[in-house]
């Protein structure tokens, strides 16, 4: 917004003061200066500040609103010396506060009437020449005159040509709620004709003409949202819609149309108005909103000033909270607030009534230096567990990355973003791998190709029409070349020793994995015949593969890759477990072990853990362990066969087996796999 020097000084003095020192302060303070443009001409020499404001700070967008900044910042006089003028011609008008605006929306606040005898022409020079430092090219004397007053009091002015309609009551005009592409928006009617959308744009048939002779002046507070939905359907932002989407009050509503009404006065003396309508009844509303504000949490928030002798007590910020317009009470060591109607919007709590102290006594007042902290915090045992998980990826070879939990919707099971900010990260991601295998490729592409990463992060995915917010760990790995020794031929990774490395990461769980083939599993990303689905007590925990070869190919990468994702929600659960649950020790068998092997030839659709099942499945208490050690398919196998061989570790815990004994279960074995598997023995 351009502010001119010249128009501030009318309401507070800055004779003792520079622009670039008000600009400094006002910078501090949290309303950014972006530059201090000079206007020389035969008369003065003027200063146009351009200020950027924040967004909760609607106040700030009037030149009354930043001369009362100025005064409280600099502690000086600020004077409002139009409000007792406006005050007496309030007195001399009349308002129609029984009879009242149609209107389909709630919350709405509106001063309306009729002028008529008006004669369109060139505005006075005073007007002129100000909207034109602020950056607002003139037009004629009645729209120059409504921004004005929009510029000075921040309450946009609307007209309407009524030239056509001088047979039509003010009452036949309403504000009515129309529903475009399921969002509300507000448009002022007359009758069943729409006039235009309010605050936003005026239909051409009822803008102001040159011709123009009698007209419909009004001023209205409307429900934020119903404007910007409107300024968002039509693609249409003006000055105007942006001091409705900040926010108004009252009291300026009413300042702003007296001011109006005052000047197109003056400029027509000949001018006849109708009754005035109006819904706002208090002369001045008051807010509702009161806040305590307690000493000890102000002085805990804000700390020491710069000579870390004092703090900041209730006294001072009781006088600056009543320079900016609040009324405070006393109540012992706490402050009951009554906050101003104009800072309504951005003073909603005990903490914005802090920074506001602290914005005004100056953020460089206060010190900087960090509390000595008398013990450091205790993690938690999560992180303490999660700490775990890091150092044992990183003493593996890992480099952790981060990506963004915002990705490019690829994936119909993804959630999308109603409204994302970029279309580029349009959806929440559901997997950790995508991101991996991405970063992966574009590190080999820079020959970064030695590269083992991993991520923690959180995922989310549908689950009953829910969002459910899961916190994973992926990775992928496999690109360094293995050898067992210096003068050795380096060769890949296969799939059990990638297998071991995930077997590594999972600590001291293994007794509780086991590693499946899940035909439910379409994960595109892995060779769909190297994979496998991790349980850990019967509940699947993740996933575990190597790379699919065409992804890989997409980005020239000859190697072999494999990747994980696994729920570490459900791992830090078991690793905590591990370190609070008792350790129950026994003692270990001092009877020798009996091995038996079995070799076999079965269906190549009976996989190992089918086998392994089914020996277990033998009740018996001295078979201890259980190992593949050979499998083959080739040529020499009949089509869709295979052969393995098992051997089996049998013990007793109290004696010395015999080989009777022995055989005896190993028979039940061998004739429970041929029953149930029709498997042969070799």
């Amino acid at each position: 917004m351009l502010v001119s020097w010249e128009w501030l000084n009318e309401f507070v003095n800055l004779e003792m003061t520079t622009p670039k020192e008000v600009g400094a302060k006002l910078t501090v303070a949290g309303c950014e200066i972006e530059a201090i443009h000079t206007i020389t001409n035969v008369e003065n020499t003027n200063y146009i500040l351009d200020i950027s404001s924040t967004p909760n700070r609607s106040d700030l967008l009037s030149i009354v609103g930043i001369a009362k900044e100025i005064s409280t910042l600099l502690n000086v006089e600020y004077k409002l010396h139009k409000a007792e003028e406006l005050h007496n011609i309030k007195q001399m008008i009349k308002f129609d506060k029984l009879n009242q605006i149609n209107s389909s929306a709630e919350n709405i606040y509106y001063i309306v009437t009729l002028i008529h005898n008006i004669e369109i022409k060139e505005s006075p020079k005073i007007i002129r020449n100000k909207l034109k430092e602020c950056g607002i090219e003139p037009i004629n004397n009645i729209i120059d005159i409504a921004n004005y007053s929009m510029i000075q009091w921040g309450q946009p002015i609307e007209i309407i040509d009524w030239s056509e309609y001088r047979d039509k009551a003010i009452n036949e005009l309403s504000f009515n709620i129309q529903e475009i592409d399921n969002k509300k928006t507000l448009t002022t009617n007359l009758q069943n004709k729409i006039i235009g959308t309010t605050g936003i744009h005026i239909q051409d048939e009822f803008t102001l003409k040159n011709t123009s002779n009698s007209i419909c002046i009004y001023a209205i507070i409307p429900p934020r949202y119903l404007i910007r939905n409107g300024s968002k359907l039509l693609n249409i932002r003006t000055e105007a819609s942006i001091r409705y989407e900040r926010g108004l009050n009252s009291n300026i509503l009413e300042l702003a149309w007296l001011d109006t009404i005052s000047w197109i006065k003056k400029v027509h003396p000949q001018a006849t108005f109708d009754t005035i309508y109006t819904n706002v009844i208090n002369e001045q509303k008051s807010a509702a909103n009161k806040i305590v504000l307690r000493e000890s949490k102000l002085k805990d928030i804000l700390g020491p000033t710069i000579n870390l002798s004092n703090h900041v007590n209730k006294y001072t910020a009781q006088k600056i909270l009543e320079s900016i317009g609040c009324k405070v009470t006393q109540r012992e060591q706490n402050l009951e607030i009554l906050i101003p109607d104009h800072r309504a919007q951005d003073l909603m709590r005990e903490i914005d009534l802090i920074e506001e102290v602290a914005r005004i006594y100056g953020f460089q007042q206060f010190s900087a230096r960090l509390p000595n902290l008398q013990k450091r915090p205790k993690l938690s045992q999560r992180n303490k567990e999660l700490k775990k998980v890091r150092i044992r990826l990183r003493s593996l070879g890992f480099s952790e990355v981060i990506h963004y939990s915002l990705i490019n919707n690829k994936d119909t099971n993804n959630i999308t973003l109603k409204n994302p900010l970029v279309i580029e990260y349009n959806s929440l991601r559901s997997k950790l791998l995508d991101n991996l295998v991405d970063s992966f490729s574009a590190n080999y592409k820079q020959n970064n190709s030695n590269l083992e990463i991993f991520e923690i992060g959180r995922v989310f995915t549908h689950i009953n029409n829910n969002i459910l917010e899961r916190e994973k760990i992926a990775g992928i790995f496999g690109t360094n070349p293995i050898r067992k020794s210096w003068n050795t031929t380096s060769r890949k990774m296969n799939w059990f020793e990638a297998k071991g490395i995930v077997e590594t990461i999972l600590f001291n769980t293994n007794d509780k994995i086991e590693w499946k083939r899940n035909s439910n599993c379409k994960n595109k990303l892995f060779h769909p015949g190297k994979y496998a689905s991790i349980y850990y007590d019967q509940q699947i925990i993740g996933i575990f593969g190597e790379i699919h070869p065409k992804i890989l190919n997409k980005s020239n990468i000859s190697t072999t890759a494999y990747g994980f994702e696994i729920d570490l929600v459900k791992l830090i659960a078991e690793l905590y477990c591990t370190v609070t649950k008792n350790i129950i020790f026994k003692q270990y068998s001092l009877f020798p072990t009996i091995i038996r092997d079995i070799a076999i030839i079965s269906n190549t659709n009976i996989t190992m853990e089918n086998i392994i099942e089914n020996i277990k499945n033998v009740e018996t208490n001295i078979l201890k362990k259980i190992e593949l050690f050979d499998e083959y398919e080739g040529k020499q196998m009949i089509t869709g066969t295979k052969s393995m061989a098992f051997r089996l570790f049998y013990q007793s815990n109290n004696k010395t087996l015999t080989g009777q004994e022995v055989d005896l279960i190993h028979n039940k074995i061998k004739h429970n796999l041929k029953q149930n598997l029709n498997i042969i023995f070799r």
